[in-house]
């Protein structure tokens, strides 16, 4: 369904549909805004800047939200600085 549209070309009832339901169709741009986004703001605010050492992990305790415990921020933010992940081919980031 994301990658070629099989299911929904020239079906706008099927669109709607999956639309409705709030269909993720880009699932990097969703980790992305949803995951990763967040894991920095809250990195940001808990030590005031974003030099994030690759075995950071956030914390499993209730300061941190829970889709974001246990998250390998510290990997995440050298795979976007080093392979560029989250960020190729998004001339706005």
């Amino acid at each position: 369904i994301r990658s070629r549209g099989d299911f929904v070309e020239g079906n706008e009832q099927r669109l709607a549909d999956l639309e409705a339901l709030g269909f993720i169709w880009d699932s990097k741009e969703f980790v992305f805004r949803q995951q990763v986004l967040p894991a920095l703001r809250w990195y940001q605010a808990a030590f005031g800047h974003l030099d994030v050492p690759q075995a950071f992990v956030l914390p499993t305790d209730e300061a941190v939200p829970v889709a974001l415990r246990g998250m390998k921020l510290g990997q995440t933010v050298s795979s976007i600085r080093s392979q560029g992940h989250f960020v190729e081919g998004n001339e706005q980031r």
